[in-house]
This record gives C-alpha cells, sequence and structure tokens, in this order.
C-alpha cells in the first residue's frame, strides 16, 4: 500500500472532507451507511463490513492508501457519540465513497480551550461548545451537560497507532475505557500510586467519577510533561481526576524514587481514602 495526497480530490467541494486543507476530524452530520473493510490486526485491510454511522459519530483521517485490488481508500478511526457502541472502530472505505459523506469539519482546539475542556465537569468538545453557546444566548448553564467526546483518548490514540505501540485505532469514545483496551494491546498495567512513579513513555489512565463521565488519559513523556494533544503540562491530572493506573509496553518498571523525591507521597495522605478505594475494572 503506498501514500496518496492528503485530500480525495473527488466529490462534492462544498463537503469540508474535499477541501484541500483540512484538519481530518468530522463529525457525521446525517446517517451514513458506510461500506467498506475492518481493519485486521495488523492494520492493513480486512474482512468487508456495512455499519450504519449515527448522527455525531466522530470520523479521523488516520491515513490515504492504495489498494492492488480495492483502489484508493481512506482509512477512519470511527467514535460513537456516546461512546459506547459496536461500531468497528478502524475502518478502511474508498475515497469516492468517503468524498460523498456528509460531514461537519471538527475545528482544531486551542490548548487554552482544550484546558478548559480537560479541566471541565463534562469533559467533552460537544459539552464546550454548549457552554458557549449558553452564554452568549442567555441560557442555563444545565446545556453544560449536552454529550459529546473526549479530545484528549482521540490524541492518545491517534499517537499511540503513529508511534506503532498499538496497530489499529483504539475503540470507545471515552478515556476511561483505555482501562480495558490497553491490556488487550500489550500494555501492562504498572499499578503505580501516582503517575510520578510511572516512567517516561507510559500512558495514564483516569476513571471515570461522579463529576467526569469521561474520564482522562495522557502520555507521561518526561517528568515535567504530560501530554494530552495540547502541548505539555508539568503536572499530571492526578489532582483533579480519579487516577487509574498507568500502562507501558515493554520491561518498564515504576520509579519510586522520582516519586520519593518529587514529594508527591504528601498529597497521598490527602488522597489516601480515594487511593485505597481504586477500582481495579472500570465500572
Amino acid at each position: 500500500m503506498t501514500k496518496l495526497p492528503v485530500s480525495p480530490g473527488s466529490g462534492t467541494i462544498t463537503l469540508p472532507q474535499n477541501k484541500m486543507t483540512t484538519s481530518g476530524n468530522y463529525s457525521v452530520s446525517l446517517p451514513i451507511a458506510a461500506k467498506g473493510w475492518e481493519a485486521a490486526g495488523d492494520g492493513s485491510v480486512g474482512e468487508t463490513l456495512e455499519q450504519v454511522l449515527p448522527i455525531g459519530t466522530q470520523l479521523s483521517v488516520l491515513d490515504w492508501t492504495k489498494d492492488a485490488d480495492k483502489g484508493e481508500l481512506v482509512r477512519l478511526g470511527v467514535e460513537h457519540p456516546e461512546g459506547e457502541c459496536n461500531l468497528a472502530p478502524d475502518i478502511y472505505v474508498s475515497i469516492a465513497d468517503f468524498s460523498s459523506y456528509a460531514l461537519d469539519e471538527v475545528e482544531t482546539l486551542t490548548p487554552i480551550e482544550a484546558n478548559e475542556i480537560t479541566r471541565a465537569e463534562d469533559d467533552s468538545y460537544l459539552g464546550y461548545i454548549a457552554i458557549l453557546l449558553a452564554a452568549a444566548s442567555g441560557r442555563s448553564s444545565s446545556s453544560r451537560r449536552s454529550r459529546g467526546m473526549t479530545y484528549c483518548y482521540r490524541n492518545v490514540k491517534n499517537h499511540l497507532l503513529s508511534e506503532g505501540l498499538v496497530d489499529t485505532y483504539l475503540p470507545g469514545g471515552s478515556a476511561y475505557m483505555a482501562i480495558e483496551e490497553l491490556p488487550k494491546n500489550g500494555f501492562r498495567r504498572l499499578r503505580v500510586r501516582h503517575p510520578d512513579r510511572a516512567p517516561n513513555g507510559s500512558v495514564c489512565v483516569y476513571d471515570r467519577d461522579s463529576r467526569n463521565r469521561h474520564g482522562h488519559i495522557e502520555v507521561k513523556k518526561s517528568k515535567d510533561c504530560y501530554w494530552y494533544g495540547y502541548g505539555c503540562k508539568a503536572k499530571s491530572m492526578y489532582d483533579s481526576r480519579e487516577f487509574y493506573d498507568c500502562f507501558a509496553k515493554g520491561n518498564a518498571r515504576p520509579n519510586f524514587f522520582a516519586f520519593l523525591s518529587s514529594g508527591n507521597n504528601k498529597d497521598g495522605n490527602k488522597r489516601g481514602n480515594t487511593r485505597s478505594s481504586r477500582k481495579r475494572n472500570p465500572s
């Protein structure tokens, strides 16, 4: 399979995915009967499939490819707007079909907007947009509860795929779902009590709770760089989210000395009850 330019170059030019420049992230605006192929375990073109993509489904362009038998294809990461669905998360469709989809282009968030989302009670892009619309129209802030998807998980899934740490786009629309999906893809749970103990390169996952229904996920790139798609944060989200654990591949081992020297052991007393009751499985 060979790379193709970053534009289908066909179809109706008014559709966002047919522009010469595009973010590659879309939301389905009308139901789509998607016919194509599911990505195999190694990421190659697999079995044929047909699935209906409901309104609000999020699509991420993962790759443009050319197959000797099937022609020009686009590889799409698929996320259901409610976070839980039986949709295949990693599919190939023909560029001609993709060019006909009724899609809305999802704008790239600024770091400030992303920070607002991730630290809000409802950490979703659609929830954040609802906040802005409510403020502009004077409506009640209850619209913050509009359902949406976490962008941190999307960014981390793309990161893992681009780094070759996974072969297919991880399923699930909420970050806490990585608790189950990472072990299925060769990641080992480190069983650390704080992200500071995890080695660089670890994926740290936060479970959902009463205030944050999506949870959170971030990659520890260094001792002072926690990344979830919008630059590095000097500290993890440990103080504001329900920390579950960190995951890594290979022979990575927890760094207990880094944890002790950081002073975060003091925080353990403050959050001790939460840590001791941490769930072993997502609920």
